[in-house]
């Protein structure tokens, strides 16, 4: 008969349990070395996108950005797990416009996001926890934080470290991954992550715990290890001895799509790495474990500082049109033709003498479908001289 009662205490106890931590990240099943959409359904719509999620440290509170289809009236979005259920999201109570990038610190006390306000530049506004747990209204953050130029993330470490990206003035170009260390809880001033940064963008940085990883997204083009399949993808770099930084390696095919990849975020105990992609149309939240991931990047020191470009580089720019962009070392002839993806000329879009110097061409695209083309670039010294310059970019027509 006791040996009857200890099973079914035993029994009881392991129930318990199993309803104790039923709730994390909604009850969801978690996932292994292959990303999946989390909480389809509940967080992951199909008439909307997604992206940019965060969770409490004691996982009971979930925030995440949402728009609709094409991205506009961006806002966040908040879950509580309460009264053992996960209330339906609903627009975060203490945003009132454009909202975007929650961000809890790992002591739960305070609440980071990105707004904008009458037409300003976009910046970080802060919510403190209140005694009755609730957040309290939002405050812009000072010039320490803002810098006046658009910031579009600011995710905080276990070190108390925010990392934004910025067009702020002093970065290699385009949005940069700037650092603002913290001493005695003061935000000191902000430092340009140097040699990580591209100049076609690197963006959303997110630190792993006790910083000893970054991951972000980037548009850098496609030059083996380092480049990108298309559009942005993920890259991690590694906190090594003395202060230095690896060499950012892709994430590799295993969580990177032919789609946009980006928006990340790490779970406070660094088992998880939260993203979006549009790889299945519209933008939904994806999860995987980072085991794999942590344990088979190579760690290559970061020793190369930022370089000009040999003769040319040539990128897509990090915005909502197809604008083209090359830096030329010395001018040229310039001939930009647009290919499909099965190698048939389409149309030359450019054709033209260009000086020396960063170029811009944005293609419009009308009477054309939207989708992904190869975009060539061409220089000559002469009209119909033989071309001295080739490479090609893939290119997405939105």
């Amino acid at each position: 008969m006791t040996k009857y009662v200890f099973i079914a205490a035993a029994l009881f106890l392991i129930l318990a349990c199993n309803r104790h931590t039923g709730y994390e990240y909604f009850g969801q099943t978690p996932p292994g070395d292959t990303p999946e959409i989390f909480a389809p359904g509940i967080i992951s719509l199909d008439n909307r996108n997604e992206s940019m999620i965060t969770f409490s440290p004691d996982g009971k509170q979930c925030y995440f950005t949402v728009s609709e289809k094409p991205w506009n009236d961006v806002r966040i979005m908040e879950s509580v797990y309460k009264k053992s259920v996960w209330t339906t999201p609903e627009i975060a109570p203490f945003i009132s416009n454009y909202a975007m990038c929650p961000s809890i610190s790992s002591d739960g006390t305070k609440l980071f996001f990105i707004s904008s306000y009458k037409g300003a530049s976009a910046g970080v506004n802060q919510c403190q926890r209140t005694a009755n747990g609730d957040w309290s209204a939002p405050a812009e953050m000072d010039s320490l934080i803002n810098s006046g130029f658009n910031e579009y993330s600011c995710h905080l470490s276990s070190r108390g470290t925010m990392y934004v990206c910025s067009w702020r003035s002093g970065g290699a170009g385009g949005c940069d991954g700037w650092r603002i260390p913290s001493v005695d809880g003061q935000f000191q001033k902000a430092e340009n992550l140097g040699a990580l940064n591209s100049k076609v963008g690197d963006c959303l940085w997110a630190p792993g715990p006790d910083e000893e990883y970054l991951i972000f997204q980037s548009r850098r083009p496609p030059t083996g290890n380092a480049g990108g399949f298309f559009e942005t993808d993920l890259f991690i770099t590694f906190a090594l001895p003395g202060g230095e930084w690896s060499a950012p390696q892709n994430l590799g095919s295993e969580i990177n799509s032919d789609s946009t990849d980006g928006f990340a975020w790490i779970s406070h105990d660094g088992e998880y790495l939260f993203f979006s992609s549009n790889r299945s149309g519209s933008y939904d939240i994806y999860w995987v474990r980072l085991d794999s991931v942590l344990k088979n990047t190579p760690k290559i020191p970061l020793t190369a500082e930022i370089q000009e470009p040999d003769d040319y580089v040539f990128y897509q720019k990090f915005d909502f049109k197809t604008s083209l962009h090359f830096d030329l070392k010395k001018p040229g002839y310039t001939k930009l033709t647009i290919y499909n993806l099965a190698g048939e000329k389409i149309n030359t879009i450019l054709d033209e003498y260009r000086l020396a110097g960063e170029n811009e061409f944005v293609w419009e695209g009308d009477g054309y479908r939207k989708g992904k083309y190869i975009c060539a670039l061409q220089l000559s010294e002469e009209k119909a001289g033989k071309p001295y310059l080739e490479t090609a970019i893939q290119v997405l027509l939105r």
